[in-house]
């Protein structure tokens, strides 16, 4: 009996930390019906270049955003429509993004696997395996030395 009421206590304690479960289910809901409708497009041909879609692995973009505080800024790789839209992205303008046009997240000029929204502390999705790790340097370099750097002085840092 002392044994089920400390296991009580636990999940009391777990359930007040927790995350908003409902919310995390939710965005991998709309990330998976997302992805779904973008691969459907990419098989008509409306989307061009090539589609790396989220499929199967929602929880992770939900598990590591759901950790981020007001402010974290987050680079990741090709894979990126998830991140975008777990961050606050609109999915109108990400989907916009994919088909090229002007009202995309990054004007259409991105694609699927170079998102980009700074608004909502995404800095990137890049297509080349481990290439957003320089930039995460270069940033950290950045917001250490301060918020006015110019871009050669951040470069130059990062050397």
């Amino acid at each position: 009996m002392a044994k089920q009421e400390t296991e009580s206590a636990a999940a009391v304690i777990d359930a007040v930390c927790a995350p908003d479960w409902t919310e995390i289910l939710r965005q991998m809901i709309l990330v998976r019906r997302f992805e779904e409708a973008t691969e459907r497009e990419f098989r008509r041909g409306k989307i061009g270049g090539y589609l790396h879609v989220y499929i199967g692995q929602e929880a992770v973009a939900s598990g590591i955003i759901s950790a981020l505080r007001k402010g974290d800024i987050l680079f990741t790789g090709y894979r990126d429509h998830a991140h975008a839209l777990m961050l606050g992205s609109d999915p109108g303008r990400v989907m916009a993004e994919l088909f090229g046009k002007s009202t995309g997240i990054s004007k259409g000029k991105g694609g699927s696997m170079h998102l980009f929204d700074v608004e909502h502390g995404f800095y990137g999705g890049y297509g080349i395996v481990g290439g957003h790790l320089t930039q995460q340097e270069r940033h950290t370099h950045c917001v250490t030395k301060g918020p006015t750097a110019s871009p050669s002085a951040i470069s130059a840092m990062a050397r």
